[in-house]
């Protein structure tokens, strides 16, 4: 027989005998026994321990995850927590932390996060934008595996703290809680732009947090909509538009960094890249929420505060409609001219004026992204069935003046650039839209006012209409 057989047989073999000690052994004796060591013996110990081990060592009983938190608390030196501000650094402590706390509740659990967090200024919102990543990746190894109801609970906890922030002194001073100033930010009497630096500051921490670039892992749609519940509870359209424009706004790379709020005022997108630098993050989202129950019907009221109500240029609107897909700009559309029918008692020209600049945006970014304009027309000529009969002219009077006024701006704009200093894209820019508008006037004036297209088959632009390079 070999020993392995032997060692199952009668008498349970050495190894059977060692586990029946084992079993025997009483973990209220093993607990008396750790606590004859001092808090100031076991302190000694976690000194000379790193992250990873002090999170291990936690886990082997609860004395230990009781005197580590204590040790956290009062004795932790900084460069043993922090001992450099790298990823791998913030993702030990997270982890760290979800051991040491794993038998409290999950209040008790954010709290002492917060504890930590506060002690060591791990979340300043004054510090650049590196820093709001990494308590990003922080709090996200914290929360990992937490289920819907617990992450909710711990953000809207974490939301609603107190923050802390030491002046010269030493003296710390509070500085409200990331609710207190996502609810100043998005105040109806706040005008992006009033406090460049706390927007910033604020756009880098929600950004880092609820959008963070550290793994598909991360589901960025489940994690929009924790913001809103957490952030716009209530679901008010104007919040919810203001968050969004705020979380989705690019940083430019310079020495500043600033939001670029002007930008969707007065400048004009170039290309896609451009446009899809400025808007492709804020349209992914509102195509997001658009697929999301609870925000479905709310998707083109929240389009228009983005950018009916913060006087966008009508390049820029298109440009983002574009991004944002079919289905949402047709959505929009039809809401927009439906409302604008709605607060009049007679209908009229001036009743499109604003869909009106809309398709001329939409129709001129669509150009300079070089795609057909073919969609467009089809969108106009959807709008045309949507609204009466006896509308239908006035609408397309409204595009056509929308149109020849962007023309006449261009033709100035040309014949100043010929004693100007302008450089070659640049006039190479008028000239395109002057071409496009030129065509587009054209097909305006087939579709308002002949019978059929192929009634003059000399003007079909159909195929013209496409974007040349």
């Amino acid at each position: 027989m070999s020993d392995r057989q032997n060692a199952g047989g009668e008498g349970g073999g050495l190894w059977w005998k060692l586990l029946r000690d084992l079993q025997t052994l009483n973990s209220s004796s093993l607990e008396a026994n750790l606590n004859t060591l001092s808090h100031r013996n076991l302190f000694h110990i976690y000194r000379h321990l790193d992250l990873t081990s002090l999170g291990n060592l936690s886990l082997a009983a609860r004395t230990f995850s009781y005197s580590i938190f204590k040790y956290l608390q009062e004795e932790a030196k900084l460069e043993q927590v922090l001992y450099s501000f790298t990823w791998k650094n913030f993702k030990e402590l997270g982890i760290m932390l979800k051991r040491v706390t794993m038998l409290k509740s999950t209040n008790d659990r954010v709290q002492i996060l917060l504890q930590i967090v506060n002690k060591f200024m791990l979340m300043a919102l004054k510090s650049n934008l590196e820093i709001c990543k990494l308590f990003a990746l922080l709090l996200h190894m914290f929360v990992l595996g937490w289920v819907e109801g617990e992450c909710l609970n711990a953000l809207n906890t974490f939301v609603r703290a107190p923050l802390f922030s030491k002046c010269e002194g030493g003296i710390e001073l509070e500085i409200g809680s990331v609710l207190d100033l996502v609810v100043q930010v998005t105040a109806d009497d706040y005008t992006f732009g009033d406090d460049m630096e706390w927007e910033r500051n604020l756009r880098n921490f929600l950004h880092a947090v609820f959008f963070p670039p550290i793994s598909e892992k991360f589901d960025h749609k489940v994690w929009c909509k924790r913001m809103l519940q957490v952030l716009a509870p209530d679901g008010d359209c104007d919040t919810i538009a203001k968050l969004l424009l705020l979380v989705k706004a690019p940083l430019k790379k310079s020495s500043s960094a600033n939001l670029q709020w002007q930008d969707n005022v007065e400048s004009i997108p170039a290309c896609i890249r451009v446009a899809t630098f400025r808007y492709g993050a804020l349209a992914k989202s509102v195509l997001a929420l658009s697929r999301m129950p609870k925000y479905k019907d709310m998707i083109v009221t929240i389009i228009m505060f983005i950018i009916s109500n913060n006087n966008w240029a009508p390049e820029n609107q298109g440009s983002f409609l574009l991004l944002a897909g079919p289905q949402v700009t047709k959505s929009y559309l039809k809401f927009l001219v439906n409302e604008n029918i709605r607060h009049r008692k007679k209908i009229e020209e001036a009743t499109f004026r604003f869909v009106a600049e809309i398709f001329m945006g939409l129709f001129i970014m669509q150009s300079r992204f070089k795609r057909s304009l073919e969609p467009v027309f089809t969108w106009l000529d959807e709008l045309l069935g949507h609204i009466p009969q006896s509308a239908n002219l006035l609408l397309l009077r409204a595009v056509w003046k929308a149109l020849t006024s962007e023309l006449s701006d261009v033709l100035d704009l040309l014949e100043e650039g010929k004693d100007d200093d302008c450089d070659q894209l640049c006039k190479e820019s008028k000239e395109h839209l002057k071409s496009i508008l030129t065509k587009l006037g054209v097909r305006m004036t087939i579709k308002a006012f002949g019978k059929k297209n192929d009634s003059c088959p000399n003007l079909r632009l159909s195929h013209e209409m496409d974007t040349e390079e």
